[in-house]
C-alpha cells in the first residue's frame, strides 16, 4: 500500500488560496483579453487557462479568438488591397479638393447674394405700405414676403401696427364730424374731434386739413345767419296798404305765404333729414358749389323751416 506524505491543514489552505489566485488572475486575463478583441493577448490568456478555469470557459475563450482572428485577417486583405496614391496623383487630388471647395464657396456667396435681393425687394414692399399708412396693405406684404425677411425687421414692421391703426380711426372720426357738420350745421362735435386729433399720432398736416374745413363750415355758418336775417328783417314799405280796386290789383307782399318748389324746400318743410341729405346731395351732384347749396338751404330753411 502507497503512503502519501502527510500534509498539514496550513499548508493545505495555503495551496488552495494559491490555486484560487491563480484561477482569478487567469480569469481576469481572458475577460481582458476577450473586451479588447487582440488575438494574439487573447491566445496567451487561453493557454493561461487551460486547467485553471472550467470547460465551458475555454471554449468561450476560443470562439472568441476565432472572431477575433477573422477581424485580424479581415483588416490585413483590406490593408494589402490599399493602395498608395503617387505624389503627382496626390497632387491631383489636392487640386481636386482645392477646385470643388471654390465652387461651394462661389455658390454660398451667390446665395447668400440671392437671399439679399429677395429681402431688399421684400422690405421695399413692406415700406411702401408702412409709407401709405395702411395697415391692411403691410399685413398683406408681411404675408407676401414671409421667409423673406430676417425676424428683426418683420418685428420692426409689426410695431408699426398700432399706431397705424389709430391714426385710421381718428380719420374715420374725423370724416364722420364733417359730414356731421355738413348736414346738420352744427360745429361742436367737429372741434371737439379736432382737439382729440391734436393730441393724437395723426400728422399735423391732416389736422391742419381739418381745421380748414371747420373754419370754412363756420364762416359759411355766419354768412347764411346773417342771410336768414336780413332776408327775415326786409326793407317795409311806408306807402299805405292799399284799397279796395288797388288791393285787388296789387302783387302779392312778400310777407304773403309761398309754397315749396323745390325737392329741398319740400324737404325742410317736412322736417325730415333723410330727405334734406338726399336733396343736398342732388344738388351736390348737379355740379352746384358747397356756398350755393348752403344758401339755397339757408333760404329754404328761413322761408319753410319755421312752418
Amino acid at each position: 500500500m502507497t503512503s502519501y506524505p502527510a500534509v498539514s491543514a496550513e499548508t493545505e489552505l495555503a495551496q488552495l488560496k494559491e490555486l484560487l489566485a491563480r484561477q482569478t488572475s487567469a480569469r481576469e486575463e481572458l475577460h481582458l483579453a476577450v473586451s479588447s478583441k487582440d488575438a494574439a493577448r487573447l491566445q496567451t490568456a487561453l493557454q493561461a487557462a487551460q486547467g485553471l478555469l472550467l470547460d465551458v470557459e475555454v471554449q468561450w475563450g476560443q470562439q472568441e479568438l476565432t472572431k477575433a482572428s477573422s477581424r485580424t485577417e479581415s483588416w490585413q486583405d483590406g490593408e494589402e488591397a490599399m493602395v498608395i496614391p503617387s505624389a503627382e496623383q496626390l497632387e491631383q487630388l489636392l487640386a481636386e479638393d482645392e477646385e470643388r471647395q471654390r465652387r461651394e464657396e462661389a455658390e454660398a456667396a451667390a446665395e447668400e447674394q440671392r437671399k439679399a435681393a429677395e429681402a431688399e425687394v421684400a422690405w421695399k414692399k413692406v415700406q411702401d405700405a408702412i409709407n401709405a399708412d395702411d395697415e391692411g396693405a403691410l399685413l398683406k406684404a408681411l404675408s407676401d414676403v414671409e421667409g423673406k425677411l430676417p425676424p428683426d425687421r418683420v418685428a420692426a414692421a409689426r410695431r408699426r401696427i398700432p399706431a397705424m391703426r389709430a391714426r385710421a380711426e381718428m380719420r374715420k372720426e374725423l370724416s364722420s364730424a364733417i359730414r356731421k357738420s355738413e348736414l346738420e350745421e352744427e360745429t361742436v362735435t367737429l372741434k371737439h374731434v379736432i382737439a382729440t386729433a391734436k393730441r393724437s399720432c395723426l400728422p399735423q398736416a391732416e389736422v391742419l386739413e381739418a381745421e380748414a374745413v371747420l373754419k370754412r363750415m363756420e364762416a359759411e355758418q355766419r354768412k347764411a345767419k346773417a342771410e336768414k336775417a336780413a332776408a327775415a328783417a326786409g326793407p317795409r314799405s311806408r306807402e299805405p296798404p292799399p284799397t279796395g280796386a288797388e288791393a285787388a290789383q296789387a302783387p302779392p307782399s312778400s310777407n304773403e305765404v309761398k309754397a315749396p318748389a323745390t325737392k329741398l324746400e319740400l324737404a325742410v318743410l317736412s322736417k325730415d333729414k333723410e330727405q334734406i341729405q338726399e336733396a343736398l346731395a342732388e344738388l351736390k351732384a348737379s355740379g352746384m358749389s358747397n356756398q350755393e347749396r348752403n344758401y339755397l338751404y339757408a333760404c329754404a330753411r328761413a322761408n319753410f323751416g319755421g312752418r
